[in-house]
């Protein structure tokens, strides 16, 4: 269900753009070959996509860390 979920664009900002789209599988679910990330209606953000890797041990969730679960993360963006 997760897999599905994470390249369901229906889910994304204007149901063109999934999870996927930024956090990609072959670069350890991060970012490669851009300094920052878009959004999805093509603007520059001020950070780059971090990598989903071994999130579950993580204790905070995000640049600021301001989330402090994998549930409340997942509908956050």
């Amino acid at each position: 269900m997760g897999r599905r979920l994470f390249y369901e664009k229906r889910l994304g900002g204007n149901q063109n753009f999934s999870c996927a789209n930024c956090h990609q599988q072959g670069a350890a679910f991060a970012n490669v070959g851009q300094s920052l990330s878009h959004t999805f209606d093509g603007h520059l953000t001020t950070r780059n996509t971090p990598s989903l890797c071994n999130l579950a041990w993580e204790k905070e969730f995000g640049w600021d860390g301001k989330t402090r679960s994998l549930e409340i993360q997942s509908v956050a963006p």
